[in-house]
């Protein structure tokens, strides 16, 4: 098995949750003592919904948002690598990245500790955690929201520019629709986030529910899984020229940080199919 950035990031999402619920648990347990008479009868209100464990599932939530929200701009920072041959460019978005996580840090820690976990007074009738949460939690999203609009307008700016030049291949498009597809859907959820932070009976199902967390990992997994498809689909086209021709022109292939083979399987049809001058 290959183990690839997209393979981390993929699965990675998806248990993050897991591991944020199990955390607390899992101490819990370590933590408890079997031969103590307080143990006995097993109860699952001791085990899972105590304070002290509420607030290391909130703890795990907060900064597993931030960690995806993280893995997603790393990979729109790599698409920017992908057309872009300029590496002030890319460090200027890397440091941006870095600024962006430690703001994130900051601003996670503040709404912990504005944040009031309450003990559940019928624990045999309602399950979970009873928290009161900031009116204002959508602002973890900010910075993200920012850092990953100008690595869209900085993804779109280069497609445009280099489809002035080479056309419009389908790797461009893949990249150019996923891309508007992803920002999108961002906005949505900020909109859903900001609205359903001031109305009081939706805060918690729009804030704590993981809706945008669900729907940013999905939009992002499948714009990773697009770029693979395009990806296969030109090593094969690109293998099929290869029988046909030996010499292959590739003086027109514009000059990327890392191979795209798509982009260069089109070009080079796109040189075979015009006419050769004797």
């Amino acid at each position: 098995m290959a183990y690839s950035f997209a393979w981390v990031r993929f699965h990675s999402v998806r248990f993050n949750i897991h591991v944020a619920f199990t955390f607390g648990s899992v101490q819990n347990l370590l933590n408890s003592n079997p031969f103590s008479s307080s143990a006995y009868p097993f109860r699952k209100y001791d085990l899972f919904m105590s304070t002290i464990v509420c607030k290391r599932v909130g703890f795990m939530y907060s900064y597993g948002a931030m960690f995806q929200c993280t893995i997603i701009s790393a990979m729109l920072l790599l698409r920017c690598w992908a057309l872009y041959d300029k590496k002030r460019v890319i460090w200027i978005l890397c440091g941006g990245l870095g600024g962006s996580v430690i703001s994130g840090i900051v601003i996670v820690k503040l709404l912990l500790d504005r944040t009031t976990f309450l003990d559940n007074p019928l624990p045999n009738i309602f399950s979970g955690c009873i928290v009161m949460i900031p009116d204002y939690v959508w602002i973890l999203y900010i910075v993200p929201l920012i850092y990953e609009s100008s690595l869209f307008f900085l993804t779109i700016w280069r497609i445009y520019g280099l489809s002035k030049d080479f056309g419009a291949t389908p790797l461009m498009q893949t990249l150019a629709h996923n891309g508007t597809t992803y920002f999108a859907t961002l906005v949505g959820i900020m909109i859903l986030a900001c609205i359903g932070g001031t109305i009081q009976p939706v805060k918690i199902a729009a804030n704590a529910s993981g809706v945008l967390s669900a729907m940013s990992s999905v939009i992002c997994s499948r714009m990773i899984f697009s770029l693979y498809r395009i990806n296969d689909g030109g090593i094969q086209e690109e293998r099929t020229l290869s029988h046909t021709r030996d010499d292959l022109d590739e003086s027109t292939i514009p000059r990327f940080a890392i191979p795209l083979q798509s982009l260069v399987s089109t070009t080079v049809s796109n040189n075979l199919s015009k006419p050769e001058q004797v």
